[in-house]
């Protein structure tokens, strides 16, 4: 049963062109100044969510587009964090679990046609087991 969802405006992330573009944009409208805002207007998603219950669990199924970085990126496990690559209809995927993050246990994987990062994930408790994310994922990813 569907719980809720959310849209993310396309906020530009550090170390992207367009951060660094923005940036220099609102300097120079700022001229000089210590502390500037202003409204950012947007007309089309950065991403979305979609968050599914179930007893006490919750699948978190979201999507991204993907910005370029400006500089190499790499992901790193952090304390305790297990990286597994895996391979879902012939894409690269990668299952993570033990984060610190509230939804612990994801699945990424990329299309790079279309730009965009896809996640599937939940709570470090959750019954749920990498081959059932794995079937979640494969039922998205058209062949």
């Amino acid at each position: 049963m569907f719980k809720s969802g959310e849209i993310v405006p396309p906020y530009p992330l550090f170390f992207t062109k367009s951060y660094e573009n923005m940036l220099k944009e609102l300097k120079a409208e700022a001229k000089g100044k210590k502390y500037y805002a202003k409204k950012l207007n947007w007309t089309e998603a950065g991403g979305a969510a979609i968050i599914f219950p179930k007893d006490s669990d919750v699948i978190r199924i979201s999507s991204k587009k993907i910005q370029p970085f400006t500089t190499e990126v790499t992901r790193v496990p952090g304390k305790g964090e297990k990286f597994e690559k895996l391979s879902i209809h012939g894409i690269d995927a990668l299952y993570s679990t033990n984060s610190n993050d509230l939804y612990s246990t994801k699945l990424r994987w990329e299309d790079p046609e279309n730009q965009v990062e896809y996640e599937i994930s939940t709570y470090k408790k959750s019954p749920l087991t990498q081959e059932d994310l794995v079937a979640i994922a494969e039922s998205m990813i058209q062949e």
